[in-house]
């Protein structure tokens, strides 16, 4: 809001200056922010009546200073000596702002002006006046310098020289903790040009290095306590829950994809993705979090008031940062939550599921699919046996359907990896996870044919066979069309799966299941060996030829016969039906050549014949014979009924 309001300033060459009323008193506050010291004046009356910075942005930069500073009592000036203010800060700010637009649209309504009047509770009133004669821009002016004199005074909350914490007293640390926790809450701040707000830049990494080195100290693990948790979730919240830039890549966007595996979900290799300007204090901010999550200092009942589902929730929001350094630490601190915090297992768990909901059924777009599955293939391995109603569901609900988005290449190691955590905790499941799979194959993708083939050959082979036979002449009709592949790679990788060395022994393609698979794959399999143009194609078709033979000669002649014969039929009805659409066509051919003569003739037998009364026009449409014929024609009573008696003479 402040950068936007600058450039409007500058094209129209408008000062930053407002005439305000302080508690009732008439006065000039003007913004002026020196280069050395990035202070703030204001009025002795305001600082002296106003609520503290943190609410209204009103208190002066030196009282700021010595409240940072422990010279001034916090309780002076009414600040809150338990709990961070600066969730209450951005509270008036943004209620600020508020009122700020609203008394904007009202101006624009009424045609009016607005005066400012800023109140003992830190509130901005705008009044609006049609009889007012002061010029439209000092609306303008009035809203640059309540955005200046907001960002002059969170900067100078920041650039506070602040004594470090292993030099201070114990019984004066824990203050100077919460002290510190406040400068690392500052977060307007210009990331835009890399010139502006260089000092608070600097005071800000250097309070946020000094707080994550002194909490992985023996010593600063004592002073995670209970009276600090608010303190340190508030600061957090503030540096890492904000709106994630708009994407314009990522997962799902419509493109083939390669074969290739990969974390992440960007899109395609021309796209770099987005990194976050301010990554050098959100790398501190996380690393903070993870400290203390990890900690043995923190009491998981007390924390989990801070930690809550709220915050799980915004944390999950995060994953679809387009940064890869920000999804590793969410990865990581996610994961460590989910172990500590037992509470939220079951939330985390939904949380995660309807994110991929709405990847697979919504947007087809999400930047952390691959870290997710990541976390959850860790919390697949803990899971207790038998498997619970809700971690099935879970599978087949959400893991599944994952197979289906173009960008399943992506994060296809990931989910392979939780398919194979489940195999291996409840063999059975295979068959409903082939279920998934097989009716959503994608016949149109090649490249995610080659991928599900190569997860069916790693599930078959753990699951074993037993676990696959409910599904076994499912699976083999797949594998039979996949083998028929016009597509010469599907149909290698398909015959690959016969060099198996556990699948071709011991699996479903050992000779033990051959009564099964022959009938289903004959057909394919004797296509491929008769001379396909591909010879890695052709020579591995003969191997399986060969394979089932050996198995059951027998029955795969009988099969081969009766194959054979069904080719034989199939091309003769071919031939017949090309022989027949010839046929067609010379007809069609012979009918359009006699088309002028019998246009020709019409016309002639047209204009030459008599017109017909209205009561006798028209002609059969059977015969072609008119009705005056036909009436013309009928015999007489008298000579049916002779033609009657004949009849009956005959029949006696």
């Amino acid at each position: 809001m402040l950068n936007s309001i600058k450039m409007k300033l500058k094209r129209s060459g408008t000062s930053p200056s407002a005439s305000t009323t302080v508690n009732g008193n008439s006065s000039t506050a003007s913004s002026t922010t020196s280069s050395s010291s990035n202070e703030i004046s204001s009025s002795p009356s305001a600082s002296s009546t106003s609520t503290p910075a943190h609410h209204n942005h009103a208190l002066s930069a030196s009282a700021t200073a010595a409240v940072l500073d422990g010279s001034l009592p916090r309780a002076d000036l009414g600040l809150p000596t338990q709990h961070n203010t600066n969730k209450n800060r951005r509270r008036s700010s943004i209620s600020r702002e508020a009122t700020l637009n609203a008394s904007l649209l009202s101006l624009n309504n009424s045609g009016g002006s607005i005066s400012t009047s800023i109140g003992t509770n830190g509130a901005s009133a705008i009044n609006t006046s049609q009889s007012s004669s002061i010029p439209s821009n000092s609306l303008v002016t009035t809203l640059a310098a309540e955005a200046a004199a907001a960002h002059a005074t969170a900067i100078a909350a920041a650039v506070v020289d602040l004594p470090g914490l292993i030099e201070t007293p114990l019984a004066k640390r824990e203050a100077l903790f919460k002290q510190k926790l406040i400068q690392c809450s500052v977060v307007d701040i210009n990331w835009d040009d890399i010139e502006a707000d260089k000092k608070a830049k600097e005071y800000k990494r250097l309070a946020l290095i000094e707080l994550v080195d002194y909490i992985n100290t023996p010593g600063g693990q004592k002073i995670l306590t209970e009276g600090v948790y608010q303190d340190i979730i508030n600061m957090i919240s503030i540096n890492i829950f904000r709106a994630l830039p708009s994407s314009g890549s990522g997962s799902g966007n419509g493109e083939e994809v390669s074969t290739g595996s990969g974390g992440g979900e960007g899109g395609g290799d021309d796209d770099e993705p987005y990194i976050e300007p301010a990554w050098v204090h959100l790398q501190l901010v996380y690393e903070f979090l993870l400290r203390f999550v990890v900690s043995a200092e923190v009491k998981v009942k007390a924390a989990k008031k801070q930690i809550d589902t709220v915050f799980c929730s915004k944390l999950i929001e995060l994953f679809d940062s387009e940064d890869p350094r920000e999804r590793d630490y969410l990865k990581t601190i996610l994961h460590r939550i989910y172990g500590k915090f037992l509470s939220h297992r079951s939330f985390i768990r939904k949380a995660i599921s309807h994110v991929f909901f709405r990847f697979v059924y919504e947007t087809d777009r999400h930047n952390g699919i691959g870290e997710l599955l990541e976390i959850l293939g860790s919390i697949i391995n803990g899971f207790a046996l038998p498997l619970k109603d809700e971690h099935v569901q879970f599978l087949e609900r959400a893991l599944i359907p994952l197979h289906r988005p173009k960008s399943v290449a992506n994060y296809f190691q990931q989910l392979s990896f939780c398919m194979v955590q489940y195999i291996e905790k409840d063999p059975t499941t295979v068959a409903n996870i082939l279920r998934g799979i097989m009716r959503s194959w994608p016949w149109s993708s090649s490249s995610k044919q080659i991928l599900l083939l190569n997860e069916i050959e790693e599930l078959l082979e753990i699951a074993g066979p037993e676990a696959a036979s409910p599904i076994m002449n499912d699976l083999f009709r797949l594998l039979s069309r996949c083998v028929g592949s016009s597509h010469f790679q599907v149909s290698e990788r398909a015959l690959f799966l016969w060099n198996n060395e556990v699948l071709i022994t011991t699996g479903i393609l050992s000779s033990s299941y051959a009564t099964q698979a022959i009938p289903l794959l004959c057909e394919p399999l004797c296509k491929q060996a008769n001379g396909h143009w591909n010879p890695t194609v052709e020579s591995l078709a003969k191997n399986v030829v060969r394979h089932y033979e050996e198995a059951d000669g027998a029955l795969f002649d009988r099969i081969r016969a009766g194959t054979a014969k069904a080719i034989e039929d199939r091309q003769k009805d071919i031939q017949l039906r090309k022989q027949r659409w010839i046929q067609l066509e010379a007809e069609a051919s012979r009918m359009a050549a006699m088309a002028p003569s019998l246009t020709s003739s019409s016309s002639s037998s047209s204009s030459s014949s008599p017109i017909v009364p209205h009561s006798y026009t028209g002609r059969n449409n059977n015969t072609g014979i008119s009705r005056t014929s036909i009436s013309n024609t009928r015999p007489t009573k008298t000579e049916q009924k002779s033609m009657d008696e004949d009849e009956e003479k005959e029949t006696d």
